[in-house]
């Protein structure tokens, strides 16, 4: 039981980090983490090392300005996560009294922690995002998928020439259908593959149709705000960026196979 209870406290002093690579990954599109809780600890475990310290000096001084139990028991936590409680559990029973008779202060120590590791996570994001960190470093990176449906490259390379887009126009083969429509959205498993794309404005047209006279669109429109196309079921998939000039307004050329400001990137899948 006291074994257990160890248990228990190396994982809540573990969740720091674990929370903040969550908040690191958690932007629309990627994957939140590439495996389960498990597979986070150990490095979470390492983080967490460092917010704790960081968190205790905070504690400590607070608690010695205000003359109030902020002070963090070290002697108390290394006894349980030592699981080392002297002769018949004796010094487990006062660690647990020690935490029920401080339950408010504990519950605002890790709180307070968790809701930090949080924001640092998204402030760590953007600051690789702005930065171009993750270019530098392979462990701040993030699916290949992301930097391609962003309209980004994902090769590493220290000085980007890829610009900002103001949107991207996929064109998928599903089925006998061609369709094509303005990126909006995507989704990418916790396994790294990518799972969805959403589009807007979509059209399609059926593969091998005759040619239409210029009167008559060659792709017809598909009444619906959104359209979701699964990645398992389009063998290719391509990718064309836009940026358009400043005095043009952002009018998505859904028929538009070439022109300035457009570049493509063909992606096949199995």
């Amino acid at each position: 039981m006291n074994i257990a209870f160890s248990a228990l406290v190396i994982l809540f002093l573990a969740l720091p980090g674990v929370i903040l690579f969550v908040a690191y990954r958690s932007e629309r599109g990627r994957p939140i983490s590439s495996g389960p809780l498990a597979d986070e600890i150990p490095l979470g475990l390492v983080v967490s090392v460092v917010l704790h310290g960081i968190w205790v000096v905070l504690f400590d001084f607070c608690g010695g300005k205000l003359s109030t139990p902020l002070q963090v028991d070290l002697k108390t936590t290394l006894r349980l996560l030592a699981a080392q409680f002297g002769k018949d559990d004796g010094e487990f029973e006062s660690a647990v009294s020690s935490i029920v008779q401080h339950a408010g202060w504990i519950l605002l120590y890790f709180g307070s922690l968790y809701v930090f590791a949080a924001i640092a996570g998204y402030v760590l994001k953007s600051a690789v995002r702005f930065w171009r960190l993750d270019r530098l470093i392979p462990m701040l990176r993030w699916n290949d998928w992301y930097y391609l449906l962003k309209g980004e490259s994902p090769e590493d390379y220290e000085e980007p020439d890829d610009q900002p887009r103001d949107f991207l126009k996929i064109t998928a083969v599903v089925g006998d259908y061609i369709y094509i429509g303005v990126l909006v959205d995507f989704a990418i498993k916790k396994s790294g593959e990518l799972d969805s794309v959403v589009l807007t404005e979509p059209k399609r047209r059926k593969i091998g149709e005759k040619e239409t006279p210029p009167d008559v669109p060659s792709y017809y429109p598909i009444h619906a705000e959104f359209l979701i196309l699964k990645y398992s079921e389009i063998k290719n998939l391509c990718i064309t960026k836009y940026t358009l000039p400043l005095d043009v307004p952002a009018e998505p050329p859904l028929d538009t196979t070439s022109g300035a400001g457009a570049e493509s990137t063909d992606v096949g899948s199995d």
